[in-house]
């Protein structure tokens, strides 16, 4: 089994946020002796990917541009060779699974009083999943021969990642008029997070000023 958990996540970018991410994962089993088992005999490869790329912008001067970028590269292959042979005393199972979990966002807004907001979101998803069983098999109970690909959502955080949640697909969004991201719980925390960062400069410009004095 092979698993990847990339996160790439430019949340607090100004004018021009890029979020790239890349995932490459091979699962190999090959069999091509002879296997004797009393029981079942399973042979399986796996490959789990968890991609979250969220690229998320302000303007600056009234621009704002974002983009998101995610590739997925995958293969997982079983493969029982021409030259194996199996005993197998129960059942017999040959199976390539591959999971993935994708959110892809690009967002950007320029604000009330705005000129341009540009927002680019890509997803690549390049895989192969293949069980085979070329050789020959003795089984006592029953064969499973089974390839399954399967997309599922991404758990994520919101407001600071004190809410779960969760996201799947590929978006892009921009806006011009307003800063809204388009949801409640991110609004929410992009107000809290600009209202520090104006409480964090007043109280240094505080600390400048009595130092300058």
């Amino acid at each position: 089994s092979v698993y990847a958990d990339v996160r790439a996540e430019a949340t607090y970018g100004f004018g021009f946020t890029p979020a790239i991410a890349i995932a490459v994962t091979d699962a190999e089993v090959n069999v091509a002796g002879t296997v004797t088992t009393t029981g079942n005999a399973e042979f399986r490869t796996h490959t789990d990917h968890t991609m979250n790329v969220v690229a998320d912008t302000s303007a600056v001067a009234g621009l704002a541009a974002a983009i998101a970028v995610s590739v997925i590269s995958s293969d997982a292959n079983t493969v029982i060779a021409d030259t194996a042979v199996l005993h197998v005393g129960g059942d017999l199972y040959v199976t390539a699974d591959d999971v993935d979990r994708n959110r892809t966002a690009a967002r950007s807004g320029a604000g009330k009083d705005g000129k341009l907001a540009l927002s680019i979101a890509v997803s690549v998803e390049d895989g192969d999943t293949n069980a085979f069983l070329y050789g020959a098999a003795q089984v006592a109970g029953d064969i499973s021969v089974v390839a399954d690909q399967l997309g599922i959502d991404v758990p994520i955080g919101k407001f600071f990642g004190l809410i779960p949640s969760q996201g799947i697909g590929t978006s892009a969004q921009a806006g011009v008029g307003s800063s809204s991201k388009g949801d409640f719980l991110d609004d929410a925390q992009a107000s809290t997070t600009m209202s520090l960062v104006s409480l964090f400069k007043q109280g240094l410009s505080k600390i400048l000023y009595k130092t300058e004095s």
